[in-house]
């Protein structure tokens, strides 16, 4: 069984069927949400107390992830693909990606197992990508062909 979550979207009754899930042998696939908030060093309007409280209080609450798929893509391949509700320029994109990139690195020597998916590839490659090394977490062999059907 797999469980999705996009935590940015959901509301906590929604966020407490992760432990549950989890506890019943599950896959949970999580949207932003250990590394998110880790890598929010690069909002300038950010309160650099509630940042701090949020570092100390909501990341020692959090499961560290099985692994951590880590999308990198360019900051022209991130304008070809927004559908025009973002408002980040070049330098602001590219200095969240410069923190996701930084915390990644000290997860991985923190024993937290990171993979880094070039976004900018065709959908379709980066599916199969991401479903190899699912496999490979689970024992798999990783050179079978991986539906999205």
């Amino acid at each position: 069984n797999v469980t999705g979550v996009q935590t940015c979207a959901l509301p906590i009754s929604e966020l407490l069927k992760i432990q549950p899930a989890l506890d019943n042998g599950e896959i949970v696939l999580v949207d932003r949400h250990y590394l998110s908030n880790l890598a929010y060093d690069w909002w300038t309007d950010l309160d650099r107390d509630f940042k701090r409280i949020m570092d100390e209080v909501y990341l020692d609450r959090c499961i560290q992830p099985d692994i951590l798929f880590l999308f990198t893509i360019s900051y022209e391949t991130f304008v070809e693909r927004d559908d025009g509700d973002s408002e980040l320029d070049k330098s602001l994109f590219e200095a969240i990606q410069q923190s996701c990139l930084w915390w990644g690195k000290k997860l991985e020597s923190e024993r937290c197992r990171v993979v880094y998916v070039d976004g900018s590839k065709p959908q379709d490659e980066v599916f199969q990508f991401v479903m190899s090394q699912i496999y490979i977490l689970l024992g798999g062999d990783s050179s079978n062909e991986v539906s999205d059907k």
